[in-house]
């Protein structure tokens, strides 16, 4: 045999010896590494890989447990309860090799999910060069990011990096998970760790299980186009139409630039495999690989790419939530979510011309059914102009309001009045809310946005003022109003359940708040 044949025998073998020892090193889930921060208070699931058969022992803060791994190479252990730690403990797993993971706390952690406003940056956020500088003052805040990637089915592996606040990591964080974990800090002390899995502009579906789609006859046919555009995606021609699609957008962004106008959005390459607007496929990439890693609870930034079917909506996020649980397996831990800001131009006629935003937000309201939910409400610390209101302070102190009250039972007013009914008097609504506390203030002077209407739906604006815990709305020229809307939403419900929902299997119309 030739020496060239015997060097090369030997590379194959090299690489091929090289390939089986990382195969065989024992490996911690992506989620296990150097900075995290588990959860207190609960049994602590900890798994990974290493050669089927295998035993591996994982020693942390004075226990010691063994496990041994599956036909597939998987081994999971559980660690008994753990205290709230701010002093920086070690993790050792050991089997036929060895890897010593450190500078661990032990608190509260949050999985932080949704759309853009969640993925919002400090860095982009209000009083942003400031509030980098802050982050040195909350070395107990550790955020691990999960980056992009979608998938046609469930995976068990994601790619992050658990990241100590500070000047230096932090301009990236999430801003509401920031602001949110900040305050939680300051109140308690008690250690947050952050798991930010978001992605700009997806709609809910793209983060729920495909079993619980698949459960809403309104889905069917989404589901069944999804699937033909996987099986029938034929990458040459999608590249010829990318380049058409490009070489026309060239054009027209170039003219529209000389006339000093903003350009179009670029087109993109579709592939069908690998779109974040697909049902299930950021379920499938960014949380199910989550599982079951222990938490505290979530929130949840979303519903800007839901407005246009507010009554699917209403059905939908319910039902992932309680399936996020269910997948989970550590109970209804509490979910709290932002409720849309305002946007678009105040509305000077009491008409509902652009209903889509209120309706969207009545369909959040509804989600309050659902067991130890909570909802921050945005519509006044929104921006007409701008879809990412920069105010994302404000948005992470009423989320920690509700973490505090629903996680921690304080006895506090953690969210905005909510409607609860009303009785016609006369000319007058006089209405009733939940959540009143010390009772009802007009915030920036008198109250605005109510609008009535008689028999002849004839919309007009209502004059209304606080009188004592309730709100009485009362119509022009002594007329006797019949219904009433605030910020372009009737009392009675007009964001009813899609008519298919309630043969499904999701139980959210048996829930009680």
């Amino acid at each position: 045999m030739s020496k060239s044949r015997t060097r090369a025998g030997w590379m194959v073998f090299a690489v091929a010896l090289c390939a089986v020892t990382l195969h065989a090193a024992v490996q911690p889930h992506p989620l296990f590494q150097h900075n995290m921060v588990l959860q207190r208070r609960c049994a602590l699931p900890v798994w990974g890989t290493a050669l089927p058969g295998e035993t591996v022992t994982v020693a942390f803060a004075a226990q010691r447990v063994r496990g041994v791994t599956d036909t597939q190479g998987v081994w999971r252990v559980r660690l008994a309860p753990q205290r709230v730690c701010t002093t920086p403990q070690t993790m050792i797993i050991a089997g036929s090799s060895r890897i010593e993971l450190t500078n661990i706390l032990i608190g509260d952690v949050w999985v932080c999910s949704g759309q853009s406003n969640m993925e919002w940056p400090l860095e982009k956020g209000s009083n942003a060069a400031a509030e980098i500088a802050a982050a040195a003052q909350y070395p107990t805040l550790r955020l691990f990011t999960v980056a992009r990637a979608t998938a046609l089915t469930p995976q068990t592996n994601l790619v992050g990096t658990w990241q100590v606040s500070s000047p230096e990591t932090a301009a990236e964080f999430s801003a509401v998970a920031t602001f949110f974990a900040r305050a939680l800090i300051a109140r308690r002390g008690v250690p947050i760790g952050l798991i930010h899995a978001s992605w700009g502009g997806t709609p809910v579906e793209s983060w729920t299980r495909r079993a619980v789609l698949e459960a809403f006859p309104f889905m069917t046919q989404r589901l069944r186009a999804a699937d033909e555009a996987v099986r029938s995606y034929d990458p040459a021609a999608a590249q010829r139409q990318y380049e058409r699609d490009l070489a026309i957008w060239q054009t027209n962004a170039a003219a529209l630039q000389a006339l000093g106008q903003p350009a179009p959005w670029q087109p993109q390459l579709w592939d069908p495999s690998h779109n974040a607007w697909q049902p299930c496929s950021l379920y499938n990439a960014m949380i199910a690989p989550l599982l079951p890693f222990a938490l505290r609870g979530v929130i949840w930034y979303q519903g800007e790419a839901n407005a246009w079917n507010a009554d699917q909506y209403c059905v939908l996020f319910p039902a992932m939530i309680e399936d996020w649980r269910a997948q989970w397996g550590c109970g209804a831990f509490p979910f709290l979510f932002v409720q849309l800001a305002n946007f678009l131009e105040r509305q000077t006629a009491p008409v509902q011309t652009n209903a889509s935003w209120p309706l969207l937000r009545e369909a959040q309201a509804m989600t309050l059914r659902v067991t130890n939910t909570a909802m921050a409400s945005a519509v006044d610390i929104g921006d007409a102009n701008d879809i990412h209101p920069r105010n994302k302070q404000e948005v992470g102190r009423r989320l920690a309001l509700a973490a505090r009250a629903l996680g921690d039972g304080e006895p506090l007013v953690y969210a905005g009045p909510l409607f609860r009914d009303l009785r016609i008097v006369g000319s007058n609504m006089i209405m009733r809310f939940t959540n009143g506390g010390g009772g009802l203030v007009a915030k920036g002077g008198a109250l605005k946005g109510f609008a009535v209407c008689g028999a002849d739906t004839n919309w007009v604006w209502a004059t209304a003022v606080i009188r004592g815990a309730t709100v009485v709305a009362t119509a022009p020229g002594g007329a006797r109003p019949v219904a009433i809307r605030l910020a372009i939403c009737t009392t009675k419900t007009v964001c009813q359940p899609h008519p298919s929902a309630r043969t499904s299997k999701s139980s959210v119309f048996t829930k009680s708040k």
